[in-house]
């Protein structure tokens, strides 16, 4: 993960977001980017469409959640969001928009959450993976798995 210009006061050139949305449940995911023109990256054909993204702040006690409104003009992920049945992931990459292929921030996975959709715009929380709910240590220490610690 490189960060050259993501937080420079000043930065010779403009960046954009790579958004791969998927499910289990849809056919294939949908490639979204922030550019003003469509992008083709590594193969993936990312649709341009106006879009912003709100990403966590570091640092602070609160799990970290971001956000992101999508244009809604087209109507499309409506219906592909009204199909699907539990959490959809997003992964984020933020690129240098003259030259996609040099990736400043990323890949980030999240968990899309809290999705609400109007005529002009769908919003959505971005949620990191639900960490607080798995449990650590994820094995149990006893006299089979770690003998060292039961010696007498």
């Amino acid at each position: 993960m490189r960060r050259t210009s993501t937080y420079p006061t000043e930065s010779d050139g403009a960046q954009c977001g790579l958004f791969v949305f998927d499910h289990p449940d849809m056919p294939a995911p949908v490639y979204l980017t922030n550019a003003a023109a469509d992008l083709s990256v590594n193969g993936d054909v990312y649709e341009a469409i106006p879009m912003q993204l709100l990403l966590p702040p570091v640092g602070l006690d609160a799990p970290p959640a971001g956000q992101i409104s999508v244009d809604n003009t087209s109507r499309r992920l409506i219906a592909e969001l009204r199909s699907l049945v539990g959490p959809m992931t997003c992964n984020v990459t933020v690129v240098k928009a003259d030259d996609p292929t040099v990736v400043e921030y990323g890949p980030l996975e999240f968990e899309v959450r809290n999705v609400v959709a109007s005529s002009q715009a769908v919003t959505a929380d971005l949620a990191y993976e639900p960490l607080l709910g798995t449990a650590i240590p994820g094995h149990s220490f006893g006299p089979a798995t770690t003998p060292g610690l039961y010696r007498t």
